[in-house]
């Protein structure tokens, strides 16, 4: 899929059910796929974008819900771990799968708090029709050397997606 003003779309395809994890960027944004960074087990992508001043990591996550947490977990930490060995510049965005608006198991509080991340996002980003529910899964983590200017979510047809855009 292209979009007009864009870079062509890096892409990974899940192995079973599902479209996979897709990264647009502007045609003029220095972005490199790190592969060495990523892990077999997880649907992730990682790059480099490379600034005037430094340079930045950035993860791309999707956490299906059948994935083990106990496992995900595990292996986003080693992820986290290796990319943070090599840059304290990180981004990580994407579908977890789990409320970031509700108490997090311990497990996870802890990947999110050694490694020093912080989710910037504080409202709802899913909604279910269904149950007329809504949850926080696609929180925005940064590490605290990225100074945030804004945060918001993007409001999306519910026609098109159930979740809205960060």
């Amino acid at each position: 899929m292209s979009i007009i003003g864009f870079q062509i779309s890096v892409g990974k395809d899940r192995n079973s059910h599902g479209a996979g994890i897709i990264m647009h960027f502007k045609n003029y944004v220095h972005i490199i796929r790190r592969q060495n960074l990523e892990h077999d087990e997880i649907e992730s992508m990682w790059f480099e974008l490379k600034t005037r001043l430094r340079f930045i990591l950035i993860n791309i996550n999707y956490r299906s819900e059948r994935q083990s947490t106990v496992y995900f977990w595990q292996y986003f930490d080693q992820m986290l771990k290796n990319a943070l060995d090599e840059n304290n510049c990180i981004i990580y965005l994407g579908d977890l799968n789990k409320n970031f608006m509700s108490d997090l198991p311990s497990n996870i509080r802890n990947v999110i708090f050694i490694n020093g991340l912080n989710n910037i996002i504080d409202k709802a980003t899913h909604f279910d029709t269904r149950t007329s529910s809504s949850s926080l899964l696609d929180p925005i983590l940064v590490t605290d050397s990225i100074p945030v200017l804004d945060k918001d979510t993007i409001p999306t047809d519910r026609g098109i997606s159930d979740h809205d855009g960060t």
